[in-house]
């Protein structure tokens, strides 16, 4: 069996599960609906103002954030999928099944972590398009959101969606448990590094993982949208390398 059979079956699995979708576009929507709100607020300059956090002073940013901030939902979304992507295969026997089909191990691993990325990168792209449109509908002034540094914000944020499906799916495999993963990731991103904000200087904060990537990098100001993404891929790297060597040695009965 090719890599590319390998992958096409993965593929499959991710999109006959209903809830997957459902979550997908809802995700979509509320990317939408966010853009739409955000983009009321933008001046005759094409601004956005921006609310201050930590040691960082209050700032304007340029009407990509109106996309940018609502598509942290995007990211989440897809982090939660990539999550039960690994556990269900887990919980179901099905990565048992699929490993004694496919006897080398990192084959397949790798084979889920490309089909989790290409079903991120397709709900990051598709959620963008209806940011976008939400943010042209619901603007009360100048709309440019690709002017300026404004694309290469939407390109990180395009690449970053991908990643974290597969830190989703990577920490899914380590944990092994839906509510374990789900809870770790949510908690961090949500709960911590939020409360980390207010109390780190930025040039700290801006390193946290889920402040490196989306809006926060170019609110921050430290790392910006590329060089984020670039320190987000590496600990997605590390998480995913942990896995695989975790699931190389573990038992899936």
């Amino acid at each position: 069996m090719s890599f590319a059979d390998i992958v096409s079956a993965e593929v499959i699995k991710i999109r006959t599960i209903p809830a997957y979708l459902v979550a997908a576009v809802v995700a979509m929507l509320l990317t939408g609906a966010g853009a739409l709100v955000i983009a009321g607020s933008i001046d005759a300059q094409g601004n956005i103002p921006l609310i201050a956090r930590g040691d960082m002073g209050s700032t304007a940013g340029g009407s990509v954030n109106a996309i940018a901030i609502p598509s942290d939902v995007l990211l989440y979304v897809t982090m939660v999928i990539g999550v039960l992507i690994a556990t269900a295969d887990l919980r179901n026997g099905t990565l048992r099944v699929a490993s004694v089909m496919v006897p080398w191990r990192g084959r397949l691993l790798a084979a889920k972590f490309t089909a989790a990325a290409a079903a991120g990168l397709v709900v990051a792209l598709a959620g963008l398009v209806v940011g976008y449109l939400g943010g042209l509908i619901g603007a009360a002034g100048p709309f440019s959101p690709v002017s300026g540094g404004g694309f290469v914000v939407l390109l990180a944020i395009l690449l970053a969606i991908p990643l974290a499906t597969v830190l989703g799916v990577a920490v899914g495999l380590l944990f092994k448990s839906t509510a374990a993963a789900v809870a770790t990731l949510l908690i961090w991103a949500l709960g911590f590094e939020q409360v980390l904000l207010f109390v780190l200087p930025s040039s700290v904060s801006a390193y946290l993982p889920f402040k490196t990537v989306g809006a926060n990098a170019s609110i921050i100001g430290v790392l910006g949208p590329l060089p984020g993404l670039a320190v987000f891929a590496a600990m997605v790297a590390v998480v995913v390398a942990a896995a695989c060597v975790v699931h190389s040695r573990r038992d899936l009965a």
